[in-house]
């Protein structure tokens, strides 16, 4: 007998708890087919940009919903199976409806969706035309945006050129390797370059945006200072020429994927990502005809299509030059696009060298087994080294401390999960943390709930005040985890981004895919004893991050160790 509720499957609605964990289960089982069946549709396209660019092909389910849409199928066909599967879904698109029909094969399901044709039709046509408008702005803004000091092109060509993301208001802060240039000499550091990715620029903030990176007392080189027009115009068509590509017939653990990857391409989304990724690559054909032909390049790597275009253009324009890709980060393993396929390794989209945290390092040497693996300092992490012992700690505040993601719908079902948590548990105190680039929609629901603090400190002060920290997929239950803080990792929709390898113990975090597990692990840890819940972990630390010193700085540039009494620094 079918169940009375319906079954909402679309992505960032929350999956009824019972389901949770048995689609994990479905998820983690996908996870390799659906990798192969992605890796067959690239060969399909001679591994060429314009596809590997695309959303679909970049295999992260934290943007393209094709994932999603196959492992919610699978489960659908389980609860068949079952008998329990209700007589209503709720499908994420056209083409996600349609796939189930076919495969469930009962014409009495009541399989509907929210997507419009005229919404695809319109944004089909309004999405290109932005980003092409954009990226125009922002080119001509940057020639006519006085270009001091350092910032310029005329600078000394630099040595190290290395790949970085810039977030409205913050180019006067290195968010992604703090402290990097502090190791290195005044003379050295004019050796050394970022190439920024600007997250977050509109035509309404690009001029005060560019402003502010000239102005930086950071030396960046802008692609936009050295592209053509037609540059623009080549990555506009590129990108246009991927979304409207054929897919060929591909089976996935018994389903074609195709109609699927083919609507999601139709969909345009993302596709400023495309187009910023074929202008990644462009732009060190640029820097090599300007002269700059650096011995290291370094890309943050996270295997998404501005990634590709860095390390396939890097390959093309400077094939002597050491490339690393630079991984300090969690790898959740539902994270797929983190762990390169064979496919994107023969595209020549994957640096030779890629340098992950220290615990998720076996994971990338298995998935990737021709690339070199190495340590390299943990710029984002140092504090963990010179934070006081637990002994000095301050006292605790906060019973749970839930540093927000950035993507809304996940943040607005963490915050939902907290207000049951506390309907349950009143005597909680609550601190929440929004992400810097959160939505306004994040920041009106913590103001309008009762029960959240939001500190004014740091993170790592607020951290270090707490009992649990509650997350998923954040580098911030990592973090917490090294000061011996209980992590609580929680599934609150659907894909569960546990960023905790099998390796830690497992005595040290948690995973909850329920609020009554949740509420049953939060009341044991209220009582567990003060010393599991402070003081750094040192063997853990030590294995998985790097000090940030000047060997360690030096050996990742490539610069020479610096003498002390004739002798080299050892790291």
């Amino acid at each position: 007998m079918p169940h009375p509720m319906p079954l909402d499957l679309r992505v960032g609605m929350a999956l009824p708890p019972h389901l949770r964990e048995r689609f994990h289960s479905i998820a983690t089982g996908l996870k390799q087919p659906f990798c192969d069946a992605m890796d067959a549709i690239a060969h399909a396209h001679r591994l060429a940009p314009h596809w590997m660019f695309t959303l679909p092909a970049s295999r992260n389910p934290l943007a393209s919903t094709a994932f999603h849409c196959i492992a919610t199928t699978l489960l659908a066909l389980e609860l068949q199976k079952d008998g329990a599967l209700p007589a209503t879904i709720h499908a994420q698109s056209a083409a996600h409806a349609r796939l189930l029909h076919s495969c469930l094969g009962d014409s009495a399901l009541q399989i509907t969706h929210g997507e419009s044709r005229w919404r695809v039709l319109a944004r089909a046509v309004c999405f290109p035309l932005y980003h092409l408008l954009r990226s125009i702005t922002v080119w001509i803004l940057a020639r006519h945006i006085e270009k001091p000091g350092p910032s310029s092109p005329a600078h000394a060509a630099p040595s190290v050129l290395i790949d970085t993301f810039i977030l409205p208001g913050q180019a006067e802060r290195e968010r992604y390797y703090p402290g990097i240039l502090q190791h290195l000499t005044p003379e050295e550091q004019t050796h050394v370059a970022f190439v920024p990715t600007l997250f977050g620029i509109t035509l309404r903030n690009a001029r005060a945006f560019l402003k502010d990176i000239r102005t930086a007392g950071i030396r960046y080189l802008l692609r936009e200072d050295f592209l053509s027009f037609s540059d623009i115009i080549a990555a506009w068509s590129l990108a246009l020429r991927g979304q409207l590509l054929s897919v060929p017939e591909t089976a996935c653990k018994g389903v074609d994927i195709s109609p699927i990857i083919r609507s999601e391409l139709r969909s345009f989304r993302e596709f400023g990502a495309a187009m910023t990724g074929h202008l990644a690559r462009k732009a060190h054909h640029r820097f090599a005809k300007a002269g700059i032909l650096p011995h290291t390049v370094i890309n943050w790597f996270e295997n998404q299509p501005v990634d590709r275009g860095w390390n396939l253009g890097a390959h093309e324009s400077y094939p002597q030059a050491r490339r690393v890709g630079y991984m300090a980060f969690p790898l959740a393993d539902l994270h797929l696009s983190l762990v390169p396929s064979s496919a994107e390794c023969a595209a020549n989209m994957v640096p030779m060298t890629l340098a992950p945290l220290g615990l998720y390092a076996d994971a990338i040497r298995r998935g990737c087994p021709d690339r070199q693996i190495e340590r390299a300092p943990s710029f984002r992490f140092a504090h963990l080294f010179a934070e006081p012992a637990a002994a000095d700690a301050p006292a605790l505040a906060y019973d749970i401390f839930a540093p927000l993601p950035m993507g809304q719908a996940e943040a607005l079902h963490i915050l939902d999960t907290l207000k049951k948590l506390i309907d349950h548990l009143p005597e909680l105190s609550v601190a929440v943390r929004p992400h810097p680039a959160t939505s306004q929609t994040v920041v009106d629901a913590i103001a309008s709930t009762r029960g959240f603090d939001v500190p004014e400190g740091s993170f790592a002060e607020t951290m270090a005040r707490s009992r649990i920290l509650l997350g998923n997929g954040s580098s911030t239950c990592l973090e917490a985890l090294l000061k011996g803080v209980y992590v609580i990792v929680i599934n609150t929709s659907g894909l569960l981004m546990n960023p905790i390898p099998d390796t830690v113990p497992s005595d040290l975090y948690h995973v909850s895919f329920s609020l009554e597990d949740l509420v049953e692990r939060v009341q044991r840890q209220q009582h567990a004893p003060m010393a599991s819940r402070a003081g750094t972990d040192h063997a853990l630390l030590n294995e998985c991050m790097t000090p940030v010193t000047d060997a360690t700085v030096r050996s990742f540039l490539h610069f020479p160790q610096k003498q002390t009494n004739n002798h080299p620094e050892l790291s």
